[in-house]
Protein backbone atom coordinates (compact mmCIF):
# COMPACT_ATOMS: atom_id res chain seq x y z
CA UNK A 1 0.00 0.00 0.00
CA UNK A 2 2.87 2.15 1.01
CA UNK A 3 4.45 1.52 -2.60
CA UNK A 4 1.47 2.06 -4.44
CA UNK A 5 0.39 5.70 -2.55
CA UNK A 6 4.23 7.00 -2.59
CA UNK A 7 4.76 5.94 -6.28
CA UNK A 8 1.74 9.01 -7.06
CA UNK A 9 2.30 12.35 -5.98
CA UNK A 10 -1.29 13.77 -6.02
CA UNK A 11 -1.99 10.63 -3.42
CA UNK A 12 0.96 11.62 -1.08
CA UNK A 13 0.70 15.31 -0.91
CA UNK A 14 -2.90 14.54 0.12
CA UNK A 15 -2.11 12.41 2.45
CA UNK A 16 0.51 13.61 4.44
CA UNK A 17 -1.86 16.93 4.77
CA UNK A 18 -4.38 14.88 6.25
CA UNK A 19 -2.00 13.30 8.61
CA UNK A 20 -0.65 17.10 9.53
CA UNK A 21 -3.62 18.26 10.10
CA UNK A 22 -3.82 15.95 13.00
CA UNK A 23 -0.25 15.35 14.31
CA UNK A 24 1.08 17.15 17.67
CA UNK A 25 4.76 15.22 16.12
CA UNK A 26 6.87 16.47 13.65
CA UNK A 27 5.79 14.14 10.42
CA UNK A 28 8.15 12.54 8.26
CA UNK A 29 7.15 10.70 4.91
CA UNK A 30 9.10 7.51 4.08
CA UNK A 31 9.65 7.66 0.07
CA UNK A 32 9.55 4.45 -2.26
CA UNK A 33 12.54 3.46 -4.32
CA UNK A 34 10.26 1.94 -6.26
CA UNK A 35 9.65 4.88 -9.14
CA UNK A 36 11.61 6.72 -11.92
CA UNK A 37 12.07 10.01 -10.44
CA UNK A 38 11.91 10.39 -6.51
CA UNK A 39 12.15 14.27 -6.47
CA UNK A 40 8.59 14.15 -7.69
CA UNK A 41 7.05 12.47 -4.94
CA UNK A 42 9.70 14.29 -2.20
CA UNK A 43 8.22 18.20 -3.57
CA UNK A 44 4.83 16.40 -3.51
CA UNK A 45 5.23 15.66 0.37
CA UNK A 46 6.54 18.65 0.90
CA UNK A 47 4.11 20.28 -0.84
CA UNK A 48 1.51 18.61 1.66
CA UNK A 49 3.79 19.67 4.50
CA UNK A 50 5.91 17.09 5.69
CA UNK A 51 8.28 18.37 8.48
CA UNK A 52 11.08 15.80 6.98
CA UNK A 53 12.01 12.66 4.11
CA UNK A 54 13.10 9.64 4.83
CA UNK A 55 14.72 7.85 1.98
CA UNK A 56 14.91 5.13 1.28
CA UNK A 57 12.40 1.92 1.96
CA UNK A 58 13.04 -1.31 0.46
CA UNK A 59 13.24 -2.23 -3.29
CA UNK A 60 10.81 -4.37 -4.92
CA UNK A 61 12.50 -7.54 -5.60
CA UNK A 62 12.39 -11.49 -6.48
CA UNK A 63 15.01 -13.33 -4.45
CA UNK A 64 15.23 -16.13 -6.30
CA UNK A 65 14.00 -19.47 -8.10
CA UNK A 66 13.27 -23.05 -6.54
CA UNK A 67 14.85 -24.67 -9.59
CA UNK A 68 12.99 -28.14 -8.44
CA UNK A 69 9.42 -25.96 -7.52
CA UNK A 70 9.64 -23.58 -10.46
CA UNK A 71 7.97 -21.79 -7.54
CA UNK A 72 9.95 -18.13 -6.92
CA UNK A 73 11.06 -17.82 -3.22
CA UNK A 74 9.48 -17.76 -0.47
CA UNK A 75 7.24 -20.60 -1.09
CA UNK A 76 3.49 -19.89 0.53
CA UNK A 77 1.24 -22.91 -0.78
CA UNK A 78 3.12 -22.88 -3.79
CA UNK A 79 2.99 -19.34 -4.81
CA UNK A 80 5.08 -15.98 -4.33
CA UNK A 81 5.32 -12.53 -4.77
CA UNK A 82 7.59 -9.28 -4.90
CA UNK A 83 9.17 -8.77 -1.63
CA UNK A 84 11.30 -5.90 -0.42
CA UNK A 85 15.15 -6.11 -0.53
CA UNK A 86 17.41 -4.57 1.94
CA UNK A 87 20.60 -4.43 3.26
CA UNK A 88 24.37 -3.86 2.41
CA UNK A 89 23.55 -3.84 -1.53
CA UNK A 90 20.86 -0.95 -1.21
CA UNK A 91 23.22 1.39 -0.29
CA UNK A 92 24.61 2.47 -3.65
CA UNK A 93 20.66 2.91 -4.95
CA UNK A 94 19.53 4.81 -1.45
CA UNK A 95 22.94 7.58 -1.80
CA UNK A 96 21.93 8.28 -5.30
CA UNK A 97 17.89 9.24 -4.24
CA UNK A 98 19.45 10.71 -1.35
CA UNK A 99 21.40 13.02 -3.87
CA UNK A 100 18.89 13.19 -5.86
CA UNK A 101 16.23 14.44 -3.21
CA UNK A 102 18.73 16.95 -1.12
CA UNK A 103 20.67 17.98 -4.52
CA UNK A 104 17.53 19.13 -6.85
CA UNK A 105 14.78 19.72 -3.58
CA UNK A 106 16.98 22.21 -1.53
CA UNK A 107 15.03 25.90 -1.29
CA UNK A 108 11.76 24.53 -1.47
CA UNK A 109 11.01 24.07 2.18
CA UNK A 110 12.59 24.71 5.77
CA UNK A 111 11.66 21.29 6.85
CA UNK A 112 13.92 19.17 8.35
CA UNK A 113 15.58 16.61 5.70
CA UNK A 114 16.00 12.71 7.44
CA UNK A 115 17.02 10.16 5.46
CA UNK A 116 17.24 6.57 6.15
CA UNK A 117 19.70 3.90 5.11
CA UNK A 118 19.37 0.14 5.34
CA UNK A 119 22.14 -1.87 5.85
CA UNK A 120 25.45 -1.88 7.97
CA UNK A 121 28.22 1.02 6.78
CA UNK A 122 29.87 3.90 7.66
CA UNK A 123 26.61 6.66 8.07
CA UNK A 124 29.07 9.44 7.46
CA UNK A 125 28.22 8.89 3.76
CA UNK A 126 24.69 9.57 4.18
CA UNK A 127 25.39 12.76 6.10
CA UNK A 128 28.45 14.13 3.74
CA UNK A 129 25.11 13.99 0.61
CA UNK A 130 22.83 16.19 3.18
CA UNK A 131 21.23 14.49 5.52
CA UNK A 132 21.00 15.64 8.60
CA UNK A 133 20.67 11.88 10.85
CA UNK A 134 20.94 8.33 9.54
CA UNK A 135 18.41 5.75 10.57
CA UNK A 136 19.31 1.75 10.62
CA UNK A 137 17.13 -1.18 10.71
CA UNK A 138 18.25 -4.22 8.80
CA UNK A 139 22.02 -4.18 10.27
CA UNK A 140 20.13 -4.10 13.67
CA UNK A 141 17.90 -7.28 12.84
CA UNK A 142 21.35 -8.84 11.76
CA UNK A 143 23.76 -7.71 14.75
CA UNK A 144 21.48 -6.21 17.53
CA UNK A 145 21.74 -2.52 18.85
CA UNK A 146 25.06 -2.49 19.82
CA UNK A 147 26.00 -1.72 16.00
CA UNK A 148 24.65 1.86 16.87
CA UNK A 149 27.64 1.89 19.49
CA UNK A 150 29.46 0.88 16.50
CA UNK A 151 28.53 3.21 14.40
CA UNK A 152 28.37 6.05 16.53
CA UNK A 153 31.89 5.54 17.81
CA UNK A 154 33.06 5.21 13.84
CA UNK A 155 31.76 8.25 12.83
CA UNK A 156 32.84 10.29 16.15
CA UNK A 157 36.61 8.86 15.43
CA UNK A 158 36.46 9.93 11.78
CA UNK A 159 35.36 13.19 12.57
CA UNK A 160 37.92 13.72 15.07
CA UNK A 161 40.48 12.80 12.76
CA UNK A 162 38.94 15.10 10.08
CA UNK A 163 38.64 17.88 12.33
CA UNK A 164 35.05 17.83 12.24
CA UNK A 165 33.17 19.58 15.59
CA UNK A 166 29.31 18.77 14.50
CA UNK A 167 27.94 17.12 11.63
CA UNK A 168 26.59 20.24 10.29
CA UNK A 169 30.50 20.60 9.60
CA UNK A 170 30.56 18.20 6.78
CA UNK A 171 26.76 18.06 5.84
CA UNK A 172 26.27 18.32 2.08
CA UNK A 173 29.12 18.53 1.69
CA UNK A 174 29.68 16.47 -0.94
CA UNK A 175 26.79 17.35 -2.95
CA UNK A 176 28.79 19.98 -4.93
CA UNK A 177 30.94 16.80 -6.06
CA UNK A 178 27.93 14.71 -7.89
CA UNK A 179 27.15 16.22 -11.62
CA UNK A 180 25.63 14.94 -14.77
CA UNK A 181 28.21 12.53 -16.40
CA UNK A 182 28.02 14.91 -19.48
CA UNK A 183 29.76 17.38 -17.22
CA UNK A 184 32.47 15.66 -16.04
CA UNK A 185 35.82 15.99 -18.12
CA UNK A 186 35.34 12.74 -20.24
CA UNK A 187 39.57 13.37 -21.01
CA UNK A 188 40.13 12.48 -18.09
CA UNK A 189 42.72 9.54 -17.42
CA UNK A 190 43.01 7.32 -14.43
CA UNK A 191 46.11 4.60 -14.91
CA UNK A 192 45.60 1.35 -12.73
CA UNK A 193 47.99 0.50 -10.71
CA UNK A 194 49.17 -2.77 -10.47
CA UNK A 195 50.37 -4.76 -7.12
CA UNK A 196 53.35 -6.76 -8.47
CA UNK A 197 53.43 -8.98 -5.07
CA UNK A 198 49.57 -8.90 -4.81
CA UNK A 199 49.44 -10.55 -8.88
CA UNK A 200 48.62 -14.33 -9.42
CA UNK A 201 48.70 -13.74 -12.89
CA UNK A 202 44.68 -14.37 -13.04
CA UNK A 203 44.35 -11.94 -15.94
CA UNK A 204 41.40 -10.94 -15.25
CA UNK A 205 42.93 -7.07 -14.90
CA UNK A 206 43.87 -7.76 -18.77
CA UNK A 207 40.33 -9.37 -19.28
CA UNK A 208 38.63 -6.12 -18.34
CA UNK A 209 40.68 -3.98 -19.93
CA UNK A 210 40.77 -5.72 -23.20
CA UNK A 211 36.71 -6.05 -23.09
CA UNK A 212 36.30 -2.00 -22.30
CA UNK A 213 38.44 -0.96 -24.76
CA UNK A 214 40.40 1.68 -22.28
CA UNK A 215 44.19 1.97 -22.30
CA UNK A 216 44.00 1.75 -18.29
CA UNK A 217 47.34 -0.47 -18.41
CA UNK A 218 50.42 0.80 -20.56
CA UNK A 219 52.13 -3.05 -20.07
CA UNK A 220 51.15 -5.58 -17.97
CA UNK A 221 53.79 -8.31 -16.70
CA UNK A 222 52.03 -11.22 -16.23
CA UNK A 223 53.82 -14.85 -15.79
CA UNK A 224 57.53 -13.25 -17.10
CA UNK A 225 55.77 -12.46 -20.27
CA UNK A 226 54.97 -8.63 -20.81
CA UNK A 227 51.48 -8.03 -22.45
CA UNK A 228 51.10 -4.64 -24.17
CA UNK A 229 47.85 -2.59 -24.93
Amino acid sequence: MGSAVGQVPEYTEMITAWVKEKARTPVLVKLTPNISDIRVVARAAKRGGADGLSAINTINSITGIDLDTFVPRPNVDGKSSHGGYCGPAVKPIALNMVQQVAGRCRGESAAQRNRRHFGLARCSGILLLGCSNVQVCTAVMHYGYRIVEDMADGLANWMRDKGFATIADFQGKSLRNVQEWKHLNLNYKIVARIHEEKCIGCELCYTACWMARTSAFVSIALGGTTVSI
